[in-house]
């Protein structure tokens, strides 16, 4: 299973599509990370891959892992990636592209803006700021009245009117 960043539009778009090639992938925040022995820190500095067997890899080699999963030219891409010598340019470009993420494709998610949450409570008040922005913004604060609850893009969409890709 491919864990990924599921507030993050490139991480997402990423993930729908290693899913469409069969992959599983799950987005960190739908999943207990206790039970998988990783932490917040974790999961927002790298994707991750847990294998049948719970062997856990990072970052390049998630990526390469998710592949072989998909099976096909896809596998093989996926086997030359976790291998000498190409998997020792695969790490620092995995490394680059992680930490730019915010300004490739498909983002339309704050993680420039936003501090990493250290926990669920921080993470429910930066999405309820963000949220309020939103509202306020387009005029409608009412909207947001009562919502106190994790919010989710989900909720931005439906419920705010705000138009989020990925």
């Amino acid at each position: 299973m491919l864990i990924y960043d599921g507030d993050c539009g490139f991480c997402t778009s990423s993930a729908r599509w290693i899913e469409a090639r069969g992959a599983r992938a799950e987005a960190w925040q739908t999943l207990d990370l206790a039970e998988l022995q990783l932490t917040v820190a974790d999961v927002n500095e790298a994707a991750w891959w847990i294998d049948g067997a719970s062997r856990k890899y990072r970052g390049h080699l998630a990526i390469g892992q998710a592949l072989i999963a998909a099976g096909g030219i896809w596998g093989f891409i996926g086997a030359v990636l976790v291998r000498p010598p190409v998997s020792w340019i695969a790490k620092p470009v995995y490394t680059l592209i992680a930490r730019n993420r915010d300004k490739l494709p498909g983002n339309a998610c704050e993680l420039k803006r936003r501090p990493p949450p250290i926990a669920n409570d921080r993470r429910r008040s930066r999405h309820t700021e963000i949220c309020r922005k939103y509202c306020k913004e387009r005029g409608s604060p009412r909207r947001f009245r009562g919502v106190e609850r994790e919010l989710t893009h989900r909720h931005l969409t439906e419920r705010c009117g705000v138009e989020l890709s990925g």
